[in-house]
């Protein structure tokens, strides 16, 4: 299994107070798709609305959306994980093809990886 990594980030300096976030995770898996203009306000609809409906998932220690910087099309789907078979019960449950079915047919999936402190591991999502 690999090991727990923290990493600390500068998120801002003001005068003398820095805000610091630390994030912990074992592995971080990550789904980039590309959304079609026309179809980008769907897509951030059905992401909440999925989002917000499912359960709390045991192991997951935290997951979010957020849209590229540099192309407005882009965005990506993480998860971070405390452990692999917590994060591969998931990844088979019912929620997770839902999120992927609406992702696949908003847009088009690029990009799916899991990154752990060993290496980065590219997968096919399936539905």
């Amino acid at each position: 299994m690999p090991a727990i990594i923290s990493h600390t980030l500068q998120i801002s300096q003001r005068g003398s107070h820095i805000s610091v976030l630390t994030i912990t995770w074992s592995m971080v898996a990550g789904i980039c798709v590309r959304i079609p203009a026309h179809k980008k306000r769907e897509f951030e609809l059905a992401m909440s609305d999925l989002i917000d409906s499912e359960q709390t998932v045991q192991g997951r220690l935290s997951r979010s959306i957020s849209r590229d910087m540099q192309d407005e099309g882009v965005f990506w789907y993480t998860e971070s994980w405390e452990d692999h078979s917590a994060m591969e019960l998931h990844l088979a449950s019912t929620d997770f093809h839902a999120l992927l079915g609406a992702m696949k047919v908003l847009g088009e999936i690029r990009e799916a990886q899991v990154i752990t402190s060993d290496h980065v591991e590219r997968f096919e999502p399936a539905l």
